[in-house]
């Protein structure tokens, strides 16, 4: 359950606010001008660590260091910008359903590999 929840917002401030013990602490969904000031985050939710997280889980991933760069990119644009653009956001919708593609394929694989016997369990 979140601690707060909005939907068919517009122009959203939160403001020292504390969460922690909430399965996700702000949920938005239809949500335009959210602006976060000067809140503490339980540490499984803090938006910094996930932005990191994801950055790394990008830099760990097969892609070349051009593909790397651009998804970044077109995910850092599109969690900042106040009007995603729809082209702009089909754009990334295609890529990271891409992306879940190839690691669901690659998932598949290394099950099948496991239940073989090709990949012992450790």
């Amino acid at each position: 359950m979140p601690a707060i929840k909005a939907t068919n917002s517009k122009d959203l401030t939160i403001k020292n606010c504390e969460f922690y013990g909430f399965e996700t602490d702000i949920e938005l969904e239809n949500v335009e001008g959210f602006l976060s000031e000067n809140n503490q985050f339980s540490k499984d939710n803090d938006p910094r660590l996930l932005i990191k997280q994801l950055s790394d889980e990008i830099l760990k991933s097969s892609l070349d260091e051009s593909l790397k760069r651009r998804l970044a990119k077109e995910i850092m644009e599109a969690l900042s910008s106040k009007e995603i653009i729809k082209e702009k956001e089909g754009k990334l919708v295609n890529t990271l359903k891409y992306i879940s593609n190839k690691a669901v394929d690659m998932f598949i694989q290394l099950v099948a590999a496991v239940s073989a016997g090709l990949i012992i369990k450790g």
